[in-house]
């Protein structure tokens, strides 16, 4: 797993009392910082495959 998950909590409070000033900063993090999953299988002959996970 690649990435950490946003704290939209942690967002909404700062939001609330920054007047709203925060809300883009926590617009920008939820867009570029994406938690990136991969599941390594193994098939019949022995090779590993990654497949992209949700």
């Amino acid at each position: 797993m690649r990435g950490h998950p946003v704290n939209h909590v942690l967002h909404a409070f700062l939001t609330v009392f920054s007047c709203c000033a925060w809300g883009v900063v926590w617009a920008v993090v939820a867009v570029v910082n994406r938690v990136e999953r991969q599941a390594l299988t193994v098939d019949a002959q022995g090779r590993v495959v990654t497949v992209s996970a949700p």
